[in-house]
């Protein structure tokens, strides 16, 4: 008898995008920019791991000649997401967003001597950051996904694909 194991490849990589609104500092029209992200995801057993990218919360430049502009912070994100509920042809899946997010850009130089002075092009400026948290949420059901992503600087709704 001759036994035949057929293997199912289920979807494995995840892309999300997302918009919504800003929180914190930001919605108190520090900066009037849309909040984003971009997530990718990989799956290992049931739980899925990425890393997220955003454009969220307020950052204060100093590099450009203004003192302390605000301006759109960028984060840096981990994110770790397990199944929480499931249907049949559905899953609802949860997890946590941790990482960084910048909080403001500056010269490295005395600001007593020159408050508001432009980089020049061979010098970095010091850049800050805070710590960034949050948490995910996602219905799926074939390979479009719907969810909701929720951290300290912004909420967003988030829209992904399985391939």
């Amino acid at each position: 008898m001759l036994w035949h194991n057929t293997v199912i490849l289920a979807p494995r990589e995840y892309f999300y995008v997302g918009a919504g609104s800003s929180s914190g500092e930001a919605s108190r029209n520090e900066n009037d920019d849309t909040a984003w992200s971009l997530d990718g995801f990989t799956k290992h057993g049931v739980s899925l791991f990425g890393v997220d990218i955003a454009g969220e919360g307020t950052s204060y430049d100093s590099t450009t000649g203004y003192y302390n502009e605000p301006r759109q912070g960028i984060s840096l994100n981990l994110i770790a997401i397990t199944p929480i509920m499931r249907g049949r042809r559905w899953t609802f899946d949860g997890g946590v967003l941790l990482g960084f997010v910048q909080r403001g850009r500056s010269m490295r130089i005395d600001r007593t001597i020159i408050p508001s002075c432009t980089c020049y092009a061979d010098q970095d400026p010091d850049t800050e950051y805070d710590l960034n948290y949050g948490a995910v949420g996602l219905w799926t059901s074939g390979s479009i996904s719907v969810g909701l992503r929720a951290t300290k600087e912004s909420t967003q709704a988030i829209l992904g694909m399985q391939f």
